[in-house]
Formats: structure tokens, C-alpha cells, sequence
């Protein structure tokens, strides 16, 4: 399950949205944000405008509605086809890179709540998640179409992975059953966790945890957070399951470095056999997808049976490991003295 932060939609605001989505609406695009000085927090309109030409001409009122520093959520109306069903959407999640960190992590802990409310995809067909003013016009969309349709090239991992996929092989896991394959069972990242994983790559979080659906045998977000690393042990639960990723934020020889690190936290012996053997299983083919789809470099990847092991000074060490520039010499074992061997004695056959 997805950690959400509980913030709602205002009445005013699933009005609008209802309103917007009738076909007979002229509202082309609507600007929401989330009212932080309201008890409680919630999601309100701060902007709409209205159809003046097709989509591609009315695309260029969206960048007049951002601005610097402020994140918010754009619903952008596509035309009507004549097959559709209902109006489709266009849902933007605008994050700048200078926004507040909290801001950050606000918009995208609360992203799922904002497309449900106005209704999910029955009307979003489609979504970006862009950080410049230049991602939002048209030319930066067509760009993300581009690059949505074109073909990923795929790894040796991938490629088994999509054989699976395509034979829709499901392992009867139990203690007598055997992997499917080197490489473990792949099970499906849910889109919550690809958004997730993708914010960290973008530096807007600085921490994403997994858990894995049994039910549904599909990866989960379960918490995002831009907790640092003194912080971080109290994210990661103890005696269950987890897959973390954390970008380690520090100091080295005088560099400023941002490493993520891959940490598989395991519940150890408290936990079921079954989740043990699954989430053992799929961590490769989950790792794969993080580093060859998503393009996340992870320059390391441990495994803990303990949150006490994270500390600053211990994840320092895993991600720069002390290495030893003075190799000591051992002397050659002295051999007996004096002669090359000790006397032998001869035992006198003559008498």
C-alpha cells in the first residue's frame, strides 16, 4: 500500500471536477495545489482557463499558470474522439528542482490521492511528471510521447523477464518448488513505486521503500521520505520484509556526492518462509528494472537482518570501503639451524 499523507479534495475542488469532466464543459485545463494553511490540509483549484482552439493550440496556457519554486497538479483536457467514452486528461505533476524539499515530498506522497479524486484512469489517459517550464509546452510533450512509444532496449535480465512474462509462468512457491530461472521470479513494479523510484532519480525524495503483495504478487510502494541518514533506520521496519532505496547525501575527499544505495532489509526467521523465498527472489528482477529501465545507478547493494547496522558512519563505509595501501611483507618461515635438515641417525646393520 502506498503511504499517502491523508490529504483530500475540497468540495469546491470535486465540484469543479465534475463539472470539468460533463462533455459539454468548456474548462481546458485546471490548475490544483494544496492549501497547507487549512485545517485540515487539502487539495483546492488555484487556476483554470478555457477551450479556445484544439488541444495542441491551447497547450501554451499551462506555463503561464506555474511558477518558480511552487509545485502543483495540472488537468489538461485532450478533444473528444469521436470512440471515447469520456473526456481524456492530461495529468501533469510539476515539481521545480528548487522547490522545497518538503514541498517535495508532499505533492508526491499525495500524487495517487489527487488523480483518484478527480477519477483515475477512466479520464486520465495520460501523465508526466516534469521539473522545467520547458517540459510543459508542447514541444516537451510531443517529446515524451516520442520517447513513451519508441521501443527500450533490454537487457539480458529484461529479455528473461519477458519471457516469463510472455509464457505466464507463476511459481507454486514451497519449500520442495524450484526458481524458474538464475535470475528469480520477476514480479511486476506497480505504478506508484515506478513514479516513486523515478522522484528519487529526479532528487526529489531522497527515499522509496518496496514491500511485495503476496496476493497480488506484484512490488508496492510502501514509503517515500526525505529523511537522511541519520533519520533513515527508523523508516525501515524490523522483523519483516522490505526492498529500500536510499540517496545518501554526503562529503568525500572534498566531493559533494549523491549515491543511491540498494538495501534489502530482511525479516529474518520472525517472517513466513513464503515471503522470505519470494522477496529473495525477486530482488535481482526487481533491481534489473531499477537499473537498466529507469536508468537509477546503485553503487551499492547490501542486505541488513538489523536496523542498528545503519548508522552515518557505517553507510560511509559501504559506499567509500576503506582499502589498504600498505601491503605487509611476511618473512619466509626460518628453517632449521645450521645444516639444511636436522641429523639423521643410522642404525649400524654391521654387528
Amino acid at each position: 500500500m502506498s503511504h499517502q499523507t491523508g490529504i483530500r479534495a475540497s468540495q469546491d475542488l470535486l465540484a469543479l471536477f465534475a463539472d470539468a469532466k460533463n462533455e459539454q464543459s468548456s474548462v481546458r485545463v485546471i490548475k490544483v495545489t494544496i492549501d497547507t494553511t487549512s485545517d485540515p490540509e487539502q487539495l483546492v483549484e488555484s487556476g483554470r482557463d478555457d477551450v479556445n482552439g484544439t488541444w495542441e493550440n491551447d497547450f501554451g496556457k499551462i506555463c503561464p499558470m506555474v511558477q518558480d519554486k511552487e509545485a502543483c497538479y495540472i488537468f489538461y483536457k485532450f478533444d473528444r474522439k469521436a470512440d471515447d467514452q469520456n473526456t481524456k486528461w492530461l495529468f501533469v505533476m510539476y515539481i521545480p528542482d528548487n522547490s522545497p524539499p518538503k514541498s517535495k515530498m508532499l505533492y508526491a506522497s499525495t500524487k495517487s490521492t489527487c488523480k483518484s479524486e478527480f477519477g483515475g484512469k477512466q479520464f486520465i489517459a495520460d501523465e508526466v511528471n516534469p521539473s522545467t517550464k520547458a517540459e510543459l509546452t508542447l514541444d516537451g510533450y510531443e517529446a515524451h510521447v516520442e520517447h513513451k512509444a519508441a521501443p527500450v532496449p533490454l537487457s539480458m535480465d529484461e529479455l528473461e523477464i519477458q519471457r516469463i512474462k510472455e509464457s505466464e509462468i507463476r511459481a507454486d512457491v514451497n519449500v520442495d518448488s524450484k526458481h524458474q530461472t538464475m535470475q528469480g521470479v520477476a514480479f511486476p513494479l506497480s505504478e506508484d513505486a515506478m513514479d516513486a523510484l523515478q522522484s528519487l532519480k529526479d532528487g526529489r525524495i531522497t527515499f522509496v521503500q518496496l514491500n511485495l503483495d503476496l496476493g497480488k504478487e506484484t512490488i508496492e510502494l510502501s514509503d517515500t521520505n526525505t529523511c537522511d541518514v541519520n533519520s533513515l533506520s527508523s523508516h525501515i521496519p524490523e522483523g519483516t520484509s522490505r526492498y529500500n532505496f536510499f540517496c545518501f547525501k554526503h562529503q568525500y575527499e572534498g566531493d559533494y556526492k549523491e549515491d543511491v544505495v540498494f538495501i534489502y532489509s530482511m525479516g529474518g526467521y520472525s517472517s513466513p518462509i513464503k515471503e522470505r523465498m519470494l522477496f529473495s527472489s525477486g530482488k535481482a528482477p526487481c533491481l534489473s528494472v531499477v537499473e537498466d529501465h529507469l536508468g537509477i545507478p546503485l553503487v551499492k547493494k547490501v542486505e541488513i537482518d538489523s536496523t542498528e547496522k545503519i548508522t552515518a558512519d557505517s553507510m560511509m563505509d559501504i559506499v567509500h570501503p576503506i582499502r589498504s595501501v600498505h601491503k605487509p611483507k611476511f618473512d619466509r618461515p626460518k628453517g632449521p639451524g645450521g645444516r639444511s635438515g636436522a641429523r639423521r641417525i643410522i642404525k649400524n646393520t654391521d654387528n
